[in-house]
């Protein structure tokens, strides 16, 4: 079936620009609010001046309407002298009209009031029908003015003006809300030369048709999805001229859609705390909570469609948010979403499906729900919860809760100081900047603190745990895990399991709990301190760096302390309570090149070596007299891995 172009060419012939009734002819404007270009607002402006019913721009008014009948008045009436030729519309189009009437005064501060016609008394907008209006043409009107005819709309009697022809979407419902607009003060943005950028996606009052709206049903047919409001460009017009209805949907209101229905609308909410929900909704939609924007609500385009038909209706920027209109909440459906919030506290849901969740500014709460999903938390103190799934989370900006709950997730506090929970599965956590506390969870979890003061918790699993910078806290938690400080003072705690504990820069503390644990220590790594408790007999090694040989290590008491330090140099490792007994000593000492040195021999060093002086700094061998002295000691008790 071949398309029809009558949608495209819905309204060829409108009324004169008439002067104002009951008003005052504003000059030329850029700025509504002092901070945002009004181009927009411009754009349906006659040459971007006021025309308007009451009083001066941005003041309410009370506007009357009315059906002509055989017996109504018609003095100094237009140059088309239309009621010459005219009829009474039907009462479902009153209804209808009633009904486009109500879409304007929902967004601005207009009352439309019936009145009955007298051969003496009208209302300021009427509507009729034409009886000689031109084939393809299905309405005109006039503007806001003095003159009697000002305001009045009259449509095509050669149309049939019924059933689906004026349901939600339709050509009739759209037609009656732009010569609305029309009546009441509003322009084509083409009359004032603008066609990019402007077509039926942001105003009712264009002539260039919606990108995205043509349908094909399973009858083989087009047809085409026509607005049931007035878009954003519209309500920010005539706001601007007649001021916001503060009263519409000032509630807690839900915005729900038919997924078999296709829709082009823009909501206008005046408070409350809103949400747009798509949960009945399988394919994957784009919501973007931003006041201004278009969201596409997808919509399953019928197999037997053309391929190629890139402008068929498949929910493409067929939802906007009205400036000024705050829409806190959004909730997606079983398909792969994508959610955008604005600059207030928002709620967003994944749902099922992979979706990717961006929360901007405010202190937002994201879930991600099922799936493989994204989360970024932006400005704001953020709530992060992945759901399950193999998930991604970004704090952004603000002291943040990442929670990476089922899955294999990658969370990332970012900035601020941020909390962050794995949950179950293998996750990958990094705190980045601020003061991050960090939890494993379940599953062999990799914990990185980033900069500043962190807390790492690796709790259950095979964990690894990086400080970063910073004075930062680690304890590993149930496993075997790797608690590495990094740079700064830290404290690592390895708890339950053979844990490896790995102090680097910075003087640290290092307890590696029961387990057969081992304390790394290398050269340039400062001062640490080895709290070793351990009574189940496990085997606690201390190995050393690769660039620290045997004879580079001298043990010396200090009170209850051994103390092992790297020759020439500050570095120094400290096993405190070494002589208060065997469960605090470690079994074991070792060089990157195998040569252990056991617990038991560590006494013939340190009496040995208590007769010299430990070498000068800079020195990192010993000089000939040390060597001589003590080179016997050394080799004898230490077991060379090349024996």
């Amino acid at each position: 079936m071949q398309r029809s172009n009558l949608a495209r060419n819905r309204f060829n012939h409108e009324g004169t620009m008439t002067t104002l009734r009951n008003s005052t002819n504003t000059n030329s404007f850029s700025s509504v609010d002092g901070s945002r270009t009004v181009s927009y607002i411009n754009a349906l402006l006659e040459d971007g001046s006021t025309f308007k019913w009451g009083g001066s721009q941005g003041t309410g008014a009370n506007i009357t309407y009315s059906i002509p009948g055989l017996n109504s008045s018609w003095p100094s009436y237009g140059p088309l002298d239309e009621q010459s030729n005219m009829s009474s519309v039907s009462t479902e189009v009153t209804s209808t009209f009633a009904a486009a009437l109500n879409s304007w005064s929902n967004v601005a501060n207009i009352t439309f009031t019936q009145v009955n016609e007298t051969s003496t008394s009208f209302g300021d907008i009427r509507l009729a029908y034409y009886n000689s209006m031109s084939e393809g043409t299905l309405g005109w009107s006039y503007y806001p003015g003095y003159l009697d005819f000002a305001g009045d709309i009259w449509i095509n009697s050669d149309f049939d003006w019924s059933g689906d022809f004026l349901t939600d979407g339709s050509l009739g419902l759209s037609t009656l809300i732009h010569e609305i607009g029309h009546a009441i003060g509003l322009d084509h943005p083409e009359s004032n030369g603008l066609t990019a950028g402007y077509d039926l996606s942001n105003t009712i009052m264009s002539y260039n048709e919606h990108p995205h709206a043509w349908v094909y049903d399973n009858a083989g047919g087009y047809g085409y999805v026509q607005p049931s409001t007035p878009m954003i460009y519209d309500i920010a017009a005539i706001q601007y001229l007649y001021g916001a209805n503060m009263s519409y949907h000032a509630g807690n209101n839900v915005y729900e859609f038919d997924p078999n229905k296709p829709f082009i609308e823009t909501i206008w909410d005046a408070g409350g705390n809103d949400t747009i929900s798509i949960s009945n909704f399988s394919l994957g939609s784009t919501i973007d909570l931003r006041e201004g924007h278009l969201s596409s609500i997808t919509y399953n385009v019928d197999s037997n469609a053309g391929s190629n038909d890139q402008d068929l209706y498949d929910g493409t920027d067929n939802l906007g948010i009205a400036f000024n209109a705050v829409i806190e909440n959004a909730t997606g459906g079983s398909g792969h979403d994508i959610i955008t919030g604005n600059a207030v506290d928002n709620r967003l849901i994944g749902n099922a499906g992979n979706d990717i969740l961006t929360g901007l500014d405010g202190n937002d709460t994201l879930n991600g729900g099922i799936g493989a999903d994204q989360l970024f938390g932006g400005n704001g103190n953020d709530r992060l919860i992945g759901g399950y799934g193999n998930d991604n989370l970004y704090g952004g900006n603000g002291n943040d809760y990442l929670e990476g709950g089922l899955g294999n997730d990658i969370l990332f506090g970012n900035a601020g100081d941020d909390q962050i929970v794995a949950g179950a599965g293998h996750d990958q956590l990094y705190g980045q900047d601020g003061s991050d506390t960090l939890f494993g969870g379940l599953g062999n979890d990799m914990l990185n603190g980033g900069n500043s003061n962190d807390v790492l918790f690796g709790q259950d699993g095979n964990d690894q745990l990086f400080g970063g910078i910073g004075a930062d806290f680690l304890s590993g938690g149930n496993g075997n895990d790797i608690l590495s400080g990094q740079m700064g003072n830290d404290v690592l705690q390895g708890q339950n399991g053979d844990d490896t504990l790995i102090g680097g820069l910075g003087n640290d503390r290092l307890n590696g709990g029961s387990g057969n644990d081992t304390y790394i220590f290398g050269r340039g790594d400062g001062q640490d301190i080895i709290n070793n408790f351990d009574v189940s007999k496990s085997l606690d090694t201390l190995l050393f760096g690769d660039d620290i040989s045997n004879d580079q290590l001298w043990f010396s008491r200090n009170d209850n302390s051994l103390v092992v330090s790297v020759i020439g140099t500050s570095d120094q490792t400290s096993i405190s309570n070494w002589y208060n007994g065997s469960a605090f000593q470690i079994d074991q000492f070792q060089t990157a090149s195998g040569d252990i040195l056991l617990s038991s021999q560590i006494d013939n060093l340190v009496n040995a070596m208590a007769a010299f002086n430990p070498p000068a700094t800079g020195e990192v061998t010993l000089n000939n007299t040390d060597y001589a002295g003590l080179d016997t000691v050394i080799a004898a008790n230490w077991n060379s891995a090349a024996a």
